[in-house]
């Protein structure tokens, strides 16, 4: 009812007076939007930071008293707030980005559902809950598995190239995506005439390294140990030279993709940028 609500925020308010919230931050609900990721996890952050207001605020209004929650519960629910911290984290940095890319995608959910599988692991009692988690991430994951763009966008990156997909993924899925960019590489190479090639310029930076944020909050950086960057020198002539040349090593993690694939010596791979 009204009456209810205005006599929560009463109490919040109180709260917020005594200084009983965290760091003394003044506190408000937290609502759900549907549209928004993040709002069951706000959600039940939020909760837990209102546990003195809201057990006050049932302990003095009689009808309520049945909703009370136990300690018991109350653990509970910081148990799932905690997992659903995880996709919380790739979140918020991909939202830090002023210009995040799509082929960081696959490696930050894979570092995700990665961490789900590893706290399941560790934490038995914490199980069941990174299980549901991990039937929902896998359902979103298939859908991306379904459609190239998400592998070609890892391919053009130069600080990824085929390194993520040669360590993580298996060995059926490596041979089934190289023959997929090989032969999107020979298609354009038969429809478009072999540019002059440029030399290749230094990488221009731009701490464009979202992705080892995420690795770094996951506690997953080792799966970010990839190859050594180096930068080419020679210009391949055929397709599968060229995409060998290119797999051979990675660029600097800050390097400048756009600036990249200006002075780029892969004719054939820099189409898959260019493309409209």
């Amino acid at each position: 009812s009204g009456q209810r609500i205005d006599h929560f925020k009463d109490t919040i308010k109180l709260g917020n007076e005594k200084k009983w919230f965290k760091d003394g931050d003044k506190v408000v609900r937290v609502r759900n939007v549907r549209t928004c990721w993040d709002s069951v996890f706000l959600m039940g952050y939020r909760f837990l930071e209102l546990r003195l207001p809201l057990d006050r605020f049932i302990s003095v209004t009689r009808e309520l008293e049945h909703l009370k929650m136990t300690p018991a519960e109350w653990s509970r629910l910081e148990d799932i707030v905690f997992v659903l911290g995880l996709p919380h984290a790739v979140q918020i940095t991909l939202n830090a980005e002023k210009t995040p890319t799509l082929s960081s995608i696959i490696p930050q959910f894979e570092l995700f559902m990665t961490s789900l599988e590893e706290l399941g692991k560790a934490t038995p009692s914490l199980k069941e809950i990174t299980d549901v988690g991990i039937l929902w991430a896998t359902k979103y994951y298939l859908r991306m598995d379904n459609s190239r763009a998400y592998a070609v966008a890892m391919f053009i990156n130069p600080t990824t190239r085929f390194s993520w997909i040669e360590k993580h993924w298996g060995s059926v899925y490596i041979r089934k995506t190289k023959a997929m960019l090989i032969k999107m590489m020979n298609d354009y190479r038969a429809r478009y005439p072999l540019p002059q090639a440029s030399a290749t310029a230094k990488p221009a930076s731009v701490h464009n390294d979202q992705m080892y944020r995420v690795a770094k909050r996951l506690n997953l950086a080792s799966m970010l140990d990839l190859d050594t960057p180096v930068l080419q020198v020679e210009t391949p002539t055929t397709v599968e030279e060229e995409f060998d040349t290119y797999t051979r090593t990675l660029s600097l993690r800050d390097t400048d993709m756009i600036k990249f694939w200006d002075v780029s010596i892969y004719p054939n791979t820099d189409d898959r940028c260019n493309a409209k």
